[in-house]
């Protein structure tokens, strides 16, 4: 079985900040999913899903901070599908770590949570959020542009 979860084009929001931290999710992903795939300590392995457990905690808040910042309306139910995630991180972390789920399965499940339903939000509910605040961002600086350019600023003296 051999992984290679990318952050490809389709993926992209065109928000920079959140399109790299896509790359790091997905850098983070491929190692853990080859730490258990190459059979490496169980240690090595829970760690690897504490450090992508705790970036997808940052991840969430990026978002969720710039959603709150242009009173996205769809703010509660992407922020609801957040914390869905985080919760199904969490379990199968703990499966994981009190030795009730095997290596193995631990690999399959990892899969569908952390690539399929991952890909899917950003495909999905991402791409509609990114949206919404680039056109928010593109007024606001349009906006501030035209204060500018009525108060001289930036004018050659």
């Amino acid at each position: 079985m051999d992984f290679n979860a990318k952050c490809t084009e389709d993926l992209k929001t065109n928000i920079k900040i959140i399109d790299e931290q896509h790359k790091v999710y997905f850098k983070m992903l491929n190692e853990l999913l080859a730490f258990s795939l190459k059979g490496e300590a169980r240690s090595v392995i829970s760690e690897s899903i504490k450090m992508l457990s705790d970036y997808v905690i940052v991840h969430f808040s990026t978002e969720e901070s710039m959603m709150a910042e242009y009173h996205y309306p769809k703010y509660d139910s992407h922020r609801s599908a957040h914390r869905h995630f985080r919760r199904e991180v969490e379990r199968m972390a703990s499966l994981f770590k009190d030795n009730r789920d095997p290596t193995k399965n631990v690999i399959l499940k990892y899969d569908y949570l952390l690539v399929t339903w991952f890909t899917n939000h950003i495909k999905e509910v991402d791409k509609k959020m990114s949206k919404f605040l680039l056109e928010k961002m593109e007024e606001e600086k349009s906006f501030i542009f035209r204060i500018k350019k009525f108060f001289g600023f930036g004018k050659k003296r």
